[in-house]
């Protein structure tokens, strides 16, 4: 039995020490090598994943117990509805198990197109700009909402989250005034996190996509950006020798 290791994982999925040493103290074994130097022929007792051995006659309860400690402490599921299977024989056919209760998991290119048209039809319905569409790097460019701007993606397996990139102020220099107020501003903030790069004040945050719940995302997408214009409206009277260059547009979604 496996679960995915940091050899496998996107930057933002990566697993940290803390992580790591509560799945070792579950029964979990870290891995042996990379995909490289462990694959079958040259280590068949060990696995460039995280993995669980056991001995015939295997214990089910005990793997069943791991599994659900490590979907829930982990890999953050909240619930069954979030979880998807997949199953198939040696030949590559698939196997049906009803008795899981748990949704088939769709073809990859299928599932991420249909997730990509209800992401849209969400945000159309949300924003009323009939002309959002994903660019070729899979974003949604350039959603305004006040003084910010606002970029959609997925990330993350599957894909796992709808990602929010809120722009708020460009051209700015990372002082040590600008850095205290972001870890202040971080402290006290929910669901958003605000960062500097590249000469950008940027503030981020994600959503779960999958199950996708449309009225969940809406909401997401509009607290995200209500949020960030407030954070942005702080920020002008923080630090006033912006606030020229800061647009005062209504609080209301423009393309």
């Amino acid at each position: 039995m496996e679960t995915i290791s940091n050899h496998y994982r996107s930057p933002s999925e990566q697993l940290d020490e803390q992580q790591t040493s509560r799945l070792i103290g579950m029964g979990w074994q870290i891995p042996t090598g990379d995909s490289d130097n462990s694959c079958i022929e040259d280590d068949p007792d060990g696995s460039p994943n995280i993995f669980v051995e056991e001995p015939a006659p295997v214990n089910c309860k005990k793997l069943a117990e791991i599994c659900t400690a490590t979907l829930i402490n982990i890999l953050r599921v909240t619930h069954p509805v979030q979880l998807e299977y997949e199953s198939f024989d040696s030949d590559g056919n698939e196997i049906a198990l009803p008795e899981l209760m748990l949704k088939r998991q769709a073809k990859q290119a299928e599932h991420e197109e249909t997730l990509r048209n209800l992401l849209l039809s969400a945000l159309v319905e949300i924003t009323g700009l009939q002309d959002l569409e994903f660019n070729e790097d899979g974003i949604i460019r350039g959603i305004s909402y006040g003084s910010i701007s606002t970029y959609i993606s997925f990330s993350g397996s599957s894909p796992q989250y709808v990602r929010l990139l809120g722009v708020l102020k460009t051209n700015i220099k990372p002082t040590q005034k600008l850095l205290k107020w972001l870890n202040r501003i971080n402290t006290d903030t929910e669901n958003l996190q605000l960062f500097h790069s590249e000469g950008a004040l940027l503030a981020r945050s994600e959503t779960f996509a999958t199950p996708f719940m449309r009225l969940n995302i809406q909401h997401a997408v509009q607290s995200f950006c209500e949020k960030a214009d407030e954070i942005n409206a702080f920020f002008r009277i923080e630090f006033s020798e912006y606030a020229a260059d800061i647009s005062k547009s209504p609080s209301q979604f423009k393309h």
